[in-house]
C-alpha cells in the first residue's frame, strides 16, 4: 500500500515512490498571487466605471415627456419642495450646488 500523497509507479519499491506536485498556492506561487491581486484590483476599480458610463449613455438621451429645460425643471422641482429661496443659474463649469449661495448651477 502507497504511503498518502504517493503516486504508484510500475517497477518501483513503495518506499521510492515520487511525492505528487503540489498544488501552486498563492504563498508558494508569488506571481499568481500578484497576477489575482491585480485582476481584483482592477475589478474593483474599473467594472463600476465601466457600469456608470454604461447606465448614463443609456439614460442620456433627451425625453421628449418632459417639456421645457433643465433650469425650468429644476425651478419646478425647486418650487414643488418650497425651496423658492434657491436659485437656478447658468454656468460654464458644469451642474452643482453652491450651498453659500443656495444656487444650483447648470451648464448654458
Amino acid at each position: 500500500m502507497p504511503a498518502p500523497g504517493r503516486i504508484p509507479v510500475p517497477g518501483l519499491p513503495p518506499f521510492c515512490l515520487p511525492a505528487r506536485r503540489p498544488l501552486c498556492l498563492p504563498r508558494s506561487c508569488p506571481v499568481a498571487a500578484m497576477m489575482l491581486l491585480l485582476a481584483l484590483v482592477f475589478g474593483l476599480a474599473v467594472l463600476p466605471q465601466m457600469w456608470v458610463r454604461k447606465t448614463i449613455a443609456r439614460h442620456s438621451r433627451e425625453r421628449p415627456d418632459f417639456p421645457g429645460t433643465g433650469g425650468e425643471f429644476a425651478r419646478h422641482i425647486l418650487d414643488e419642495m418650497k425651496l423658492s429661496n434657491v436659485r437656478v443659474e447658468e454656468t460654464k463649469l458644469g451642474d452643482h450646488y453652491d450651498p453659500e449661495t443656495k444656487t444650483v448651477r447648470l451648464p448654458a
